[in-house]
């Protein structure tokens, strides 16, 4: 039986939809074509207020926490900066809960740019709100819907680097937003040229990784991609017994 794969959504607002008014959960179809190909079966997750976080978690198999918008700076007790973008306080708390259970339950998780962030937050770190006017020093790595290609060095022997099976690489990415401190047991495993950092992972957790870059976009064009998915799949196999 293929496992049960969580896909987190982004939600629009659709004022030309009929009836009027209303709002849509929206995700790329890369995500979900991805986990197919690696094996997962995907299921989207609309975020929705006050879930029932935990018995949802006790019937996935695995989660993705996809990209997205910015979370809320008081989410890691900060005012927002100038730069900040729009955020969905709705989703911030579904993903965090969504995050903070998967950690706790040991549930094998892959956040991906915006992802990503919810991991860091989620474990008790905080962002750079706005790399451009925080970190100087920062090169571009994109913003939405404009992607840029730059290189990524990951830590030699990190489950990271022996999934993919290199420690050097190019990436897609289209992030103004990066972790600036990681607790909670999450390590930061792989940057970028300029010192910004581009995947987390936790070394206790079966499977607990996050990337900046999005492996859904030209994955088969780059089929090293694949083994992320591919990983978090193999990670998220039915076990009975850790279920509630």
């Amino acid at each position: 039986m293929r496992p049960l794969i969580g896909i987190t959504t982004s939600t629009v607002s659709a004022p030309d939809r009929q009836p009027a008014g209303g709002e849509l959960s929206t995700l790329r179809r890369d995500y979900a074509e991805l986990v197919a190909a690696a094996g997962g079966a995907p299921t989207l997750l609309p975020a929705v207020p006050s879930p029932a976080v935990g018995e949802l978690m006790a019937r996935l198999d695995g989660l993705i926490l996809s990209g997205g918008g910015d979370l809320h700076p008081r989410r890691y007790g900060e005012s927002p900066a100038p730069e900040w973008g729009a955020v969905d306080e709705v989703r911030d708390e579904f993903e965090l809960a969504l995050a903070r259970e998967a950690l706790a339950r040991e549930r094998p998780v892959l956040g991906i740019c915006r992802g990503l962030q919810v991991l860091v937050v989620a474990a008790g770190g905080a962002l750079w709100q706005d790399l451009p006017s925080q970190a100087p020093n920062s090169r571009s790595h994109g913003k939405a819907g404009q992607p840029v290609e730059h290189p990524v060095t990951l830590e030699p022997g990190s489950r990271l680097a022996r999934l993919l099976g290199q420690t050097e690489f190019t990436v897609s990415s289209s992030h103004h937003q990066a972790p600036r401190t990681i607790g909670g047991g999450l390590v930061a495993v792989g940057w970028s040229s300029d010192g910004v950092v581009e995947a987390v992972e936790h070394p206790d957790r079966p499977y607990a990784l996050g990337v900046q870059w999005h492996p859904e976009r030209g994955w088969r064009a780059h089929p090293e991609q694949v083994r992320l998915v591919a990983g978090l799949v193999a990670a998220s196999l039915p076990h009975p017994a850790n279920r509630e």
